[in-house]
């Protein structure tokens, strides 16, 4: 079977409403209040998308990663690991000031939202803005000490105090 469609039948799958196992002697209704937030719809679409920008990525099309990408965005404009997922879309076109900018629009909606931290750390140092990275690198450890990865970057500026 196609990759897609296993996939567009698994994510049809998770949108069954949960109320509908309610048959008798199955699950008593008090598990399922009336007062139970209903589905957020532009949270699992973004979702989709995201996933759909996924696959794009790994079958090599960047174009259409970056479009689905976008309207997962588009979906859930308040997502900074959305934001974060379209700047390494756009490292991986070589499109690294857009990268920075959403980056950037990751890092205000969620300052302690380490990815996007790390991402922009890396895409200054690319950009030879050593100090705006160790910057971000540090931000990045304050929030999760344990992110063994951001040690590894800080590494490679020699001479640095840390």
């Amino acid at each position: 079977m196609n990759k897609k469609i296993i996939f567009l039948l698994l994510f049809l799958s998770s949108l069954i409403p949960a109320c509908t196992a309610n048959r008798v002697n199955e699950f008593p209704l008090e598990l399922y209040p009336p007062t139970q937030p209903a589905i957020d719809l532009a949270e699992s679409r973004a979702m989709y998308m995201y996933s759909l920008a996924r696959l794009r990525t790994v079958e090599g099309d960047l174009e259409g990663a970056l479009t689905f990408a976008q309207a997962a965005l588009e979906a859930d404009p308040d997502s900074a690991f959305l934001y974060t997922a379209v700047a390494s879309i756009y490292v991986k076109m070589n499109r690294v000031k857009e990268a920075l900018g959403a980056c950037d629009m990751a890092i205000k909606l969620d300052p302690q939202f380490v990815d996007s931290r790390v991402l922009a750390g890396n895409i200054l140092s690319g950009m030879k803005q050593d100090k705006e990275a160790i910057d971000q690198y540090k931000k990045a450890l304050e929030i999760d000490p344990s992110k063994e990865e951001v040690y590894l970057h800080l590494g490679g500026f020699p001479g640095q105090d840390f």
